[in-house]
């Protein structure tokens, strides 16, 4: 197993880059996904061991590429993960095979992860889905979540499935100025009415006429 995870280790990086770099720049899977014959498939092998490690690079680059052979592995690794992995999984296997039911997973992270991060990371996540779906909890975070950069990609989320234009919650000044505070991550009590107040206003854009 040591052998393995050095294997998976020195392959990930010499072909993503170091954990720091995929953290800052995002994982570019461009190069693998145009990947065909001998090379996909060495290339597979080695997704599939990084998956097998547990590792939710190795799930986000085989939904990039579309190895559906890769499903079953995904789905077994879902329940084992926990915040930013938990969205990257259910991302790679909602691109290999949609399902809206798999929002669910992420709806659970913004909801109740105690990590910021996470939080956003969701929060950008679900505007991948059906607005019917995600609507309501993104509303709620706009609402609720004491962090601003929450708050404020659940916003343009909310804007994005909705096909509201701009959709860019920077863009609607009025709206925008009530999800701000003054302490990014300490609101006090008249913020949250704020914060009410923002996700109504999202709420009536979202359903014009209502």
């Amino acid at each position: 197993m040591d052998e393995q995870k050095a294997a998976w280790r020195a392959w990930k990086e010499a072909t993503f880059g170091t954990d720091y770099m995929i953290w800052h720049d995002g994982l570019y899977t461009g190069g693998i996904a145009r990947q065909q014959g001998k090379a996909r498939a060495e290339t597979l092998q080695m997704l599939l061991l990084g998956l097998q490690l547990g590792d939710p690079v190795a799930a986000e680059a085989l939904g990039a590429m579309g190895a559906r052979e890769a499903l079953e592995g995904l789905r077994a690794l879902l329940p084992n993960t926990r915040g930013q992995a938990t969205v990257t999984v259910a991302l790679a296997i909602h691109d290999l095979e949609p399902d809206p039911a798999l929002a669910d997973e992420i709806i659970e992270v913004l909801r109740a992860h105690p990590l910021w991060g996470d939080r956003i990371k969701a929060a950008i996540a679900l505007r991948r889905f059906p607005a019917e779906k995600v609507g309501d909890v993104l509303l709620h975070s706009v609402a609720h979540d004491p962090d601003y950069l929450v708050r404020y990609h659940a916003s343009d989320s909310y804007l994005r499935v909705h096909d509201v234009d701009p959709p860019e919650i920077s863009e609607h000044p009025d709206i925008f100025g009530d999800i701000v505070t003054g302490d990014e991550r300490k609101p006090a009590p008249a913020d949250f009415q704020r914060f009410a107040r923002a996700a109504e206003a999202l709420r009536r854009l979202g359903t014009p006429g209502d």
